[in-house]
């Protein structure tokens, strides 16, 4: 006869707590990049208003974010609800880790491609695909040089 397992409670709201706090803090990043700013000085202080709706903290998040990945930096919030939520309902969390790491492989790639590209963000100096999209696209032209990253890439 099997022997019925007696649920943790403690255990199991620790592990709500921490599904729930990864899904504010995904929501939380996801307000400081959708209002990120190229009129904020992300700095903690400023003499003028913040145009970051997250404050000081998710403007500096926001800048460090967008200024590394530009538009991949949404992979971020989205993969901390994804987690925050797996965790919270107590789902499987190693399909979700395979699945994760094969979107940042694929967003890599995409990087790398609008490094190659030289699509500039929405409203600043900084490229589309970040300081990490430049690197690969870098990586790419040196290794194989112009011609062959497009046929590695492609």
């Amino acid at each position: 006869m099997k022997k019925k397992r007696k649920p943790n409670i403690k255990q199991d709201r620790v592990r709500e707590l921490i599904g729930f706090s990864l899904i504010l803090f995904g929501i939380y990043l996801f307000t400081g990049l959708i209002s990120y700013s190229s009129k904020d000085s992300h700095l903690w202080y400023q003499d003028w208003p913040r145009q970051n709706w997250a404050g000081p903290t998710g403007d500096v998040l926001g800048a460090i974010l967008v200024t590394a990945f530009g538009y991949a930096a949404f992979f971020f919030p989205i993969s901390l609800v994804l987690w925050g939520w797996f965790v919270f309902r107590k789902r499987n969390v190693l399909r979700l880790l395979w699945n994760s790491l094969l979107a940042a492989a694929v967003l890599c790639w995409i990087m790398a491609i609008v490094g190659l590209l030289r699509i500039p963000y929405y409203m600043e100096h900084l490229p589309a695909a970040g300081s990490w999209g430049l690197f690969l696209t870098d990586l790419l032209s040196n290794a194989f040089g112009n011609i062959g990253r497009w046929i590695f890439l492609f």
